[in-house]
């Protein structure tokens, strides 16, 4: 079996630990923000993937501007790239204010942050807090675990996370009010009443929401967490929920929800959805959920697979992983394959990564070397500029603070296809691009490709990372040899507004092995409506 890929250290302490992690365009350069910020002070750090480096700049998150002063905690809050590449996040997690929360205890009132911030690596500070006419862009309630979700107009969709509010002694109620967030303006109720609350199918943790791109179900966002919920019997039994659709553009009599029907064999929390690849002349639009934990903290190997382009669509399985787990983290890269790296099982540490080949929906037998750092939960994994994987964050055990997030170590994994051969190098490409676009770029030489794609930067937390999208593009030899006439994403379903990584794939007949289609370095490209 051959052996595909290698890990290697990056820098040995990261500062703050990496629960959270976001991809910047960062003019070009692609820099990585990290954060934990439940402790005070709320400082954010940012990783430099081309000196491996992290920035010597404490970042500070201010504080949110109440009276009495409450400390800017995004811990395990949502986070979702803005139209402009900017990264909006909010909500957090809100109980006693500092120094109390050094030290949790039975007192403590677990509630939803009710604020939210903007990321902007070119402005000086970089996080600032949005406002219209002084006022700050507060939400209507607090949400601590929400997914946001960009949509096909721009705007961020939030669902779920715990409330703000309590229901009764030491208990939590869910957030089940849709809203949006519109930039320059600020937060906005879905609908005035209650007919667009979520229903009880779906979980109050990541939800997990992704936007449709083709279909019958185009412009809709699925949600794939569900959870067990009780009637209103008593004794009371529990009922397993259903997969949901939302439409954030219905309007009564039409419901914002359907629920799919089709349930999955189980409800799992801390798995993975991805939304497969968009490939060209294909009219689906497929879901992969993968692994996670069921009853007893039994970890599961099961992976579930949804057309959500079909009218009535319903749930099958693929070959399950080898490796059952939760807590993991998936990457779709360049080539189209999804790496699966990390989480648990039993208690311990899983540190075989596994491959999946989306154009089969069958897993590579190849030999992925162990980890070096072991990436259970509050760990993150997302994809650099450069073809490779970039893992943060994560508990180490009898680590000394609160929860033993204390994983400052970071890891870089080199995929197998940078190994393979030389990659592809990308001249002349465009800045910006409207839709159904023509553009062209020149390459280094005129070698076969096998493909050129849209990648969009993931923002990833607890393994959720709504907007991870890969879009196949037309291309076609342009004018001299080596120059490719390229057709930019068709609607804003396909691929919403925002940054984009373009990479170009040589045919794997290009590659050491004849079997790595190699991957460029990404160039940024933005995607707007015109």
């Amino acid at each position: 079996m051959p052996t595909w890929g290698t890990w290697d250290e990056g820098p040995n302490d990261s500062k703050v630990t990496g629960i959270h992690a976001s991809l910047f365009y960062d003019g070009g350069a692609g820099k990585v923000l990290i954060f934990h910020c439940r402790s005070y002070p709320m400082w954010s750090r940012v990783y430099d993937h081309e000196t491996n480096e992290m920035n010597e700049a404490n970042l500070e998150v201010p504080i949110w501007p109440l009276t009495p002063i409450e400390p800017s905690r995004i811990f395990c809050s949502g986070h979702c790239f803005m139209a402009d590449g900017r990264l909006l996040v909010a909500g957090g997690e809100k109980d006693f204010p500092y120094p109390d929360y050094y030290f949790p205890s039975n007192e403590q009132q677990v509630r939803g942050q009710n604020y939210c911030f903007i990321f902007d690596p070119q402005n000086d500070p970089p996080w600032s807090i949005p406002v219209s006419s002084s006022v700050p862009h507060f939400m209507n309630d607090g949400r601590w675990y929400p997914s946001l979700t960009i949509l096909k107009n721009g705007k961020i969709l939030a669902m779920g996370g715990f409330s703000g509010d309590l229901n009764g002694v030491y208990k939590s109620t869910t957030n089940l009010v849709p809203e949006v967030y519109l930039d320059g303006i600020g937060w906005e109720r879905v609908s005035e009443t209650s007919n667009a609350d979520m229903p009880p199918d779906l979980s109050y943790f990541y939800p997990a929401g992704n936007l449709i791109p083709k279909g019958a179900n185009q412009g809709k966002v699925f949600f794939s967490t569900t959870q067990l919920y009780p009637n209103s019997n008593e004794p009371p039994s529990y009922t397993a929920g259903d997969t949901q659709l939302f439409d954030p553009a219905a309007t009564r009599p039409d419901p914002f929800w359907q629920s799919l029907g089709g349930q999955r064999p189980t409800p799992t929390e801390h798995s993975n959805h991805i939304l497969l690849p968009i490939r060209l002349g294909s009219s689906t639009s497929k879901v992969l959920v993968i692994g996670g934990l069921w009853y007893e903290s039994v970890a599961m190997d099961r992976v579930d697979l949804i057309d959500l382009s079909d009218t009535t669509p319903d749930w099958t399985t693929i070959d399950p992983l080898t490796y059952p787990r939760f807590f993991h983290n998936s990457i779709i890269l360049p080539d189209r394959k999804i790496l699966v790296v990390g989480g648990e099982a039993d208690g311990e540490p899983v540190l075989t990564s596994e491959l999946l080949d989306t154009d089969t929906l069958t897993w590579d037998t190849v030999d992925i070397p162990e980890m070096v750092v072991s990436r259970r939960y509050h760990s993150a994994a997302l994809l650099l500029p450069n073809g490779k994987i970039l893992c943060t964050g994560g508990r180490v055990p009898d680590g000394g603070d609160v929860e033993d997030d204390t994983e400052r170590r970071l890891s870089i994994f080199t995929p197998g296809y940078l190994l393979d051969g030389e990659q592809p190098k990308v001249y002349d490409p465009p800045t910006e691009l409207t839709y159904d676009e023509d553009f062209s770029v020149t390459l280094d030489g005129t070698y076969p490709l096998d493909s050129i794609a849209f990648v969009k930067p993931m923002s990833v937390t607890h393994g959720y990372n709504s907007e991870q999208r890969y879009i196949e593009l037309f291309f076609e030899p342009y004018g001299v040899e080596g120059t490719y006439k390229i057709k930019s994403p068709a609607n804003s379903n396909i691929a919403p507004p925002g940054i984009y990584m373009l990479f170009v794939l040589k045919d794997v007949s290009e590659s050491i092995s004849g079997l790595s289609k190699i991957p460029s370095k990404a160039v940024f490209i933005k995607l707007y409506q015109s």
